[in-house]
This record gives C-alpha cells, sequence and structure tokens, in this order.
C-alpha cells in the first residue's frame, strides 16, 4: 500500500528486520534505512554525508535530495518532508543517468575542497576526478 506519511526511529544498529512506515535513523553511522513507500517491500538504505543525503528533523524529518530509482522493480521517487511521503514522477534513465552525474561531481567537488585543505601535517590527496569526466562525457552526448 502507498504511504502518504512515514515515521522515525532513531537508533544505533538498523534493524535486521524493517517494518513499514518508519525511517530508521543511525546518526552514529550516519545512514537511514526504510521499506520503500510504495509498499513493495524493497529496504532503502540512504548515507546522511554533505555530499549524498540530508536529513533534517525538527520533531519531524525530510530527506533530500529525492528517492528512487529506474531500476527498482516498482520504479517509485518520492520525497521525504516533514513526515510526509511527497511522491514524484517516476525517473527515466536519462534523468537518472543526469542526476547521478550531477550527484558525482558534487561529491567529487566537495571531497576535493576537503582535500586541498589538510590537516596540518597530513599530506594532501587528490580524487581522480572520475565524476568530473563522466559528467564531462554525459555532456558531449547530449544526455544532460
Amino acid at each position: 500500500m502507498r504511504r502518504e506519511r512515514i515515521g522515525y526511529e532513531f537508533v544505533t544498529y538498523i534493524p535486521k528486520q524493517l517494518e513499514d512506515g518508519v525511517l530508521y535513523i543511525s546518526p552514529e553511522y550516519a545512514v537511514t534505512a526504510h521499506l520503500c513507500c510504495c509498499g513493495c517491500g524493497l529496504e532503502v538504505s540512504l548515507p546522511l554525508a554533505p555530499a549524498e543525503w540530508k536529513l533534517t528533523f525538527d520533531g519531524r524529518v525530510s530527506l533530500s535530495p529525492s528517492i528512487g530509482r529506474p531500476g527498482w522493480p516498482c520504479e517509485s521517487h518520492y520525497w521525504i518532508r516533514d513526515g510526509r511521503v511527497v511522491w514524484a514522477e517516476k525517473l527515466s534513465p536519462a534523468t537518472d543517468r543526469a542526476h547521478t552525474a550531477r550527484a558525482e561531481a558534487a561529491r567529487a567537488s566537495y571531497y576535493d575542497a576537503q582535500d586541498s585543505t589538510p590537516a596540518a601535517g597530513a599530506p594532501s590527496t587528490k580524487r581522480a576526478g572520475r565524476a568530473r569526466r563522466a559528467l564531462r562525457r554525459l555532456l558531449r552526448r547530449g544526455e544532460l
């Protein structure tokens, strides 16, 4: 059954059996998990990090960006905003590739910025830039 609302539970460890309608949040391990809001039973695990998903909590939970993949059997696509499930159009493979390329570029940019300001005495490391190359390939192909 398609959900319109989702509850939450703060945990240290994500339980092996997820309860429908509950977003499990592990601040200690910076991860969330829930069963897909369409009711298909797919377990959805999302990392929480500046260049990944962002969780906001003010007595209600919100996650951004949206949740969904064209490869999922149910093809669900939704947002969690203030404890509500806001349904969106299903993602096409081309749109998903564009979102993925943007997310990879954002991650690369974020982590490159982190690498360029190493802690005192720490060696500086550079990322390979795979995400930027993937983004440029998609742009050249006209898929963005």
